[in-house]
Formats: C-alpha cells, structure tokens, sequence
C-alpha cells in the first residue's frame, strides 16, 4: 500500500463514450496492421453491437472489456486483409460477424477484393 500515491476514480462509460471508445480502437488496431480504412468503411452497425455486448457486461465492466471485444471482433479479417496485400478495408457487419472487405489502393482509385 505505500507505494500507491494516488487514485484515480472514473465514472462508467455509457452511451456515447462507449461508441467513441470502439470507434478509436478500432482506427488504433486497423493502423497497426498496416491498413488504412477507406472514407465511410466502418459499419455503424459494428459499433451499436459492440456497445450491447458491453451493456451486457453491468456495471462491473471497463474499458479494457470493450478493447478486448473490439479485438475479438476484428483482428481475424484484419490479419487476413494484411495476408492478402491489402492496404485498406471497409467493415461490415455480416450475419452479426464482423468482415473486413479488403480493398487495394491503386493510381486508378479503389479497388474490392
């Protein structure tokens, strides 16, 4: 105990906070695979059930339970992507799985895998 000079007490994410905590980790983790996420490619519908599987948690969940999940969601098609030779993605929620769509930045624009 004598180490511990201070504490630090946080309110509960909720609502919005949530959503902006999913929204950042996800940039986070696609830039540190390498990729990049093509303008509008995230699914809104991804966030929403992120942020239910965390209500689902209560009260005694955290930010790193929110992070874990946003891992657990995306990292499989992130690694794939990158596998590929992609340089970006989009993400869509498909049949409540989340995919990465691999898209290859060209000098002709975009293109889908």
């Amino acid at each position: 105990m004598n180490r511990i000079d201070r504490i630090f007490v946080f309110k509960p994410l909720a609502g919005l906070d949530v959503a902006r905590v999913c929204a950042l980790e996800m940039e986070t983790m696609i830039r540190g695979y390498g990729l990049a996420v093509v303008e509008g490619g995230i699914d809104p519908q991804i966030i929403v059930a992120l942020m239910q599987r965390f209500r689902k948690l209560g009260a005694v969940a955290s930010s790193r339970d929110l992070v874990r999940a946003v891992e657990e969601s995306i990292a499989d098609s992130l690694i794939q992507a990158k596998q590929s030779g992609f340089d970006a993605i989009e993400l869509k929620s498909e049949g409540g799985k989340v995919r990465a769509r691999a898209v290859r930045q060209g000098s002709s624009g975009l293109r889908s895998a």
